[in-house]
């Protein structure tokens, strides 16, 4: 079937054959005619996860396919790799078994590859294969690794990579990659670039850190932390307010076409600063007086002096009461277009703070 597409297509872009019992064999002919020509030159995008593709077959599509952008092969760090080693033993080894005539003079390797997305998911990726990685794929703007016993140390390796924009790693079951050791020092130094991070089964991560290496970070997510690094004084929480409407921020549902918002157990790890000093909720479904109460229980913020909650809907007139009970350093409450805290209840906590001679201001917005 891949060698009838191979020399009917030549005008395809883009095959996807993921859960296929498609083998090496298939692969090549869909490449490289049994003449020796090449075959769908121009393929941009393949995909073959999830079937008895092996990295030998990879790397024969890597070589073959000069507009190949998008190859979903799971373990493409060693297929990038022999396309690196290509020669005359190699493409023998590779092409020989699929019925390809070798023509006298061997192929040579492109300079370089168009890839732009480098996801594995093996157990094991060599320091030569990365090395290999962001030598001949230059372009790669998205890395993904996952379930590797990768150390720490070869994350280093993808800082030479100046179009990386998204980072996506998971964790192996020995938990080799550490944020402070690993992660950290390459979002040091492509930091300013990532718009995408996503973080799994890591033993502690410094969201602080991730602040200030990644200015214009546009997704992060964050699964399977052991623990977050101590906040310094500060923390905000955004959410987008522009859904209110169709209930998410009131806890009714969710919009799939959103990101969700933070959960109770991610504010919970979140607020475990004793230092935390200013607190700024914006938009936050998830944030209720009873979880802040058990917060407060474990944390009790005596150092807060500056609390904003703007579009909290789960928060009610009870808690900012509590907030001026609480052993704290409260200077500033800004309650901004939070339902449950009405005109009336904005007036009561005026009067409360002027009656009681507090040194608050009170910040009140419908």
């Amino acid at each position: 079937m891949l060698a009838q597409i191979g020399r009917q297509c030549p005008a395809l872009r883009e095959l996807n054959v993921a859960d296929t019992p498609i083998t090496d064999r298939g692969l090549v002919q869909l490449c490289v005619s049994a003449e020796g020509r090449r075959q769908c030159q121009r393929l941009q995008k393949l995909v073959v996860n999830e079937t008895a593709v092996s990295a030998a077959g990879a790397t024969v599509a890597l070589h073959s396919l000069p507009c190949l952008a998008e190859f979903d092969f799971e373990n493409i760090f060693e297929a990038v790799d022999w396309v690196g080693q290509w020669d005359r033993v190699l493409e023998a080894r590779l092409l020989t078994p699929s019925g390809v005539r070798l023509s006298e003079k061997v192929v040579a390797p492109p300079d370089v590859l168009q890839l732009r997305t480098l996801a594995s998911t093996a157990e094991f990726v060599s320091m030569d294969s990365l090395d290999a990685a962001v030598r001949l794929c230059p372009f790669a703007s998205s890395v993904s690794i996952s379930e590797s016993w990768l150390p720490s140390e070869a994350l280093y390796k993808l800082m030479v990579l100046e179009n990386l924009t998204a980072l996506s790693l998971t964790n192996g079951e020995g938990l080799t990659l550490d944020f402070q050791e690993g992660v950290l020092p390459l979002l040091s130094a492509c930091g300013e670039r990532m718009q995408n991070l996503i973080l799994v089964k890591f033993t502690d991560v410094d969201i602080a850190a991730i602040g200030r290496t990644c200015p214009n970070l546009q997704n992060l997510a964050l699964s399977s932390i052991g623990q977050f690094d101590p906040l310094a004084s500060a923390l905000e929480v955004w959410s987008d307010t522009t859904r209110s409407h169709d209930g998410a921020d009131l806890g009714l549902g969710h919009d799939p076409s959103q990101p969700p918002a933070p959960a109770p157990v991610l504010l919970r790890q979140l607020l475990v600063s004793g230092g935390l000093r200013n607190l700024l909720f914006t938009g936050c479904a998830a944030l209720t007086d009873g979880l802040l109460y058990d917060i407060w229980r474990e944390n009790p913020m005596k150092k807060l002096s500056h609390l904003t909650l703007d579009h909290c809907h789960g928060v009610s007139p009870q808690l900012v009461h509590r907030v001026l009970d609480a052993d704290n350093e409260i200077t500033i409450v800004r309650v901004w277009s939070c339902c449950q805290i009405t005109k009336a209840h904005n007036a009561e906590l005026a009067r409360r703070i002027s009656d009681e001679n507090m040194d608050v201001y009170l910040d009140w917005f419908a």
